[in-house]
């Protein structure tokens, strides 16, 4: 059968641990993900057995926060994730034809390939090549007066999602 072929299987956290632990496997990486690699290898993984996930946390107040997660970055990669969970998504579900509309004018502005964005290069490389699997695609920005009905809906499936826990 030969050694596994990394670019035609879907790469998880876990296949970057050492067999049997929760260390990082410094050469795979440094093989597989040379660019990403002093990043990753900042990120202390879970010693308690949780299981990886995005998420936004509710604060003491009831609003959603990326920033109350330190492994989230920034908003702008909370959204950034948030696209590429989509196309995963529609992709998992045999969906051809995606449009995706966010109040992220700057990251829209990179996907579409007029900017970059430090950090996200990763991310945005995933998001372009998940379209590769799509016969028509948009992503466009959307201002947030005009997003308010589709953010609040997301809040409230995270709420009800974590209330069923």
């Amino acid at each position: 059968m030969g050694p596994r072929n990394w670019s035609s299987v879907d790469l998880k956290v876990a296949d970057l641990f050492q067999a049997g632990t929760k260390e990082w496997n410094k050469e795979l990486i440094q093989q597989l993900l040379p660019n990403e690699a002093p990043s990753i290898f900042c990120i202390k993984p879970s010693t308690t057995g949780a299981k990886d996930t995005y998420s936004w946390t509710m604060t003491s107040n009831g609003d959603y926060s990326t920033k109350s997660e330190e492994w989230v970055s920034s908003p702008i990669m909370a959204e950034a994730l948030a696209i590429r969970e989509a196309l995963l998504q529609a992709r998992g579900h045999g969906h051809i034809n995606v449009a995706i509309r966010s109040d992220a004018q700057i990251l829209i502005r990179a996907i579409n390939g007029r900017d970059q964005i430090k950090g996200l290069y990763g991310i945005l490389q995933d998001i372009h090549n998940l379209t590769c699997y799509l016969s028509t695609f948009v992503f466009s920005f959307i201002s947030r007066k005009d997003n308010v009905a589709a953010d609040n809906l997301a809040k409230k499936a995270l709420f009800n999602f974590f209330n069923c826990m």
